[in-house]
Order: C-alpha cells, then structure tokens, then sequence
C-alpha cells in the first residue's frame, strides 16, 4: 500500500513538472538570473508590446545595456513613473541593476518592442539581454494575451 501511494505521488509530481508553463524557466549568466519572462501580444501590424521578468543579481551591481530580438526592429527600455499626476513610461539609455531583486512589470522597468509585427498569443519570441558585466544571454519570451497583468493567471 505505501508504495502505491509513494508511486502515485510520483507520478502526480512528475505530471505537475511536464505540464509546467514554459515561462517557468530560468536563465543564468554570471551573478544574474532572470525568471519567469512574459509579453504581451501586439494586435497590430508594426505595433508595439513590451516585455517583462524578474532579475536577481547576486554579485556587484550591473547594468542591462542592450536588448535585442527577431520580433521587433528596436527595443527601448523604459519606467513607468508618475509626474504632476500623469503617468508615463520614460525612456531609459540603460537599466541600473544592484544587488537583489527586481521586477520588470508593466508599473516600473521594462522592454518596450517597437516596430513589430502581429505578435500571436501563444507564441514565443527570443529576447538577448547584454549585461555589463555579466555578458550576454538569450531568453525565451512566450506572450500572452494583451490584457494580461502577469505570467500566472490567478
């Protein structure tokens, strides 16, 4: 009996690892990490969307200098902020990231796409991030529908 409930609770694990999302997964390069990447969908053709994760650095303080990707002619990134009660996404040369946690969402730092085409929902796109210091990795982006506010759909 208690290796049919063992041999069950395997399996139930091994099914919960193969239907993970795919924007589960982790980069690494260096000191700096990047989970959970996501976009959402652009509608239109030449249009814009941005893309969002969270970085962890766990070394000396790096910048993210350059970003790039098959999806779209040129990447920006931008903060969101708040001026005189107006909200607007300010264009940044480069993003600062010091130690710890950061998250790019739609209400701080992000990757704003610009000249893209109809990006589908469901598809994924590869994004390379070029680090100061840490040097340069690839991640894949998968996109979600445009009114998305996050990977997890609770």
């Amino acid at each position: 009996m208690k290796f049919r409930v063992w041999l069950a609770g395997i399996s139930l694990a091994i099914g919960w690892m193969a239907a993970a999302p795919s924007w589960a997964a982790d980069y690494q390069i260096g000191a700096i990490s990047i989970d959970a990447p996501w976009a959402r969908g652009s509608l239109r053709e030449r249009g814009t969307f941005a893309v969002y994760f969270t970085i962890t650095n766990d070394g000396e303080n790096d910048r993210l200098i350059l970003a790039t990707t098959p999806a779209a002619e040129e990447i920006e990134f931008r903060e969101t902020v708040v001026q005189s009660d107006v909200i607007r996404a300010a264009r940044l040369n480069n993003v600062n990231i010091p130690g710890g946690t950061h998250s790019f969402n739609p209400r701080s730092a992000h990757l704003l796409m610009l000249r893209s085409g109809v990006v589908p929902i469901g598809t994924v796109i590869t994004v390379t991030l070029t680090f100061e210091l840490a040097g340069t990795v690839e991640i894949q982006v998968p996109v979600l529908d445009p009114r998305a506010v996050g990977p997890n759909p609770d």
